[in-house]
């Protein structure tokens, strides 16, 4: 098992239209092309599970999670099926004006890749992420001021 700390990474919008984004259907879904074939079996009116495929390298892994919106602090998620099952972890949010704050806290397992991998794996998904969120973040808003993009998600 590896921790992962990771802090310092901020979004440019602020934590309302974080959340709007990451609940709209053309804000947040579909934002990672390492990502597919998702299956979302809703379990509360804050919590899911989600079954999708990840791209490593080369290679897709499908795996099962339980992600729970703990709104407006941040998302746990728990990994129950595939090549990291047993992994656990908070993404949690902090707003700071016209920006929000992202940090990264977690344990990760696998049954694929040994920890000198892991640890700097998912530090890259987690950082590909939030480059891929930024910038569709940042047209998510532009759509929103262009009145192009649904004013509640």
């Amino acid at each position: 098992m590896v921790r992962i700390y990771d802090d310092g990474s901020e979004y440019d919008a602020p934590i309302d239209l974080v959340w709007e984004y990451l609940a709209a259907e053309d804000g947040h879904w579909g934002a990672h092309p390492d990502t597919r074939s998702f299956e979302v079996k809703e379990l509360s009116d804050t919590s899911f599970l989600l079954t999708m495929e990840q791209k490593y390298g080369a290679r897709w892994f499908k795996g099962t999670g339980r992600v729970t919106i703990v709104r407006p602090l941040g998302v746990v998620s728990e990994t129950l099926e595939g090549h990291l099952a047993g992994s656990k972890y908070f993404q949690f949010y902090t707003p700071k004006g016209d920006r929000t704050a992202v940090t990264l806290v977690g344990d990760f397992t696998s049954t694929e890749f040994p920890e000198e991998q892991l640890k700097p794996m998912i530090y890259g998904i987690f950082a590909q992420f939030f480059e891929e969120d930024q910038e569709r973040l940042r047209a998510y808003r532009l759509k929103k001021q262009r009145g192009t993009a649904p004013v509640d998600a």
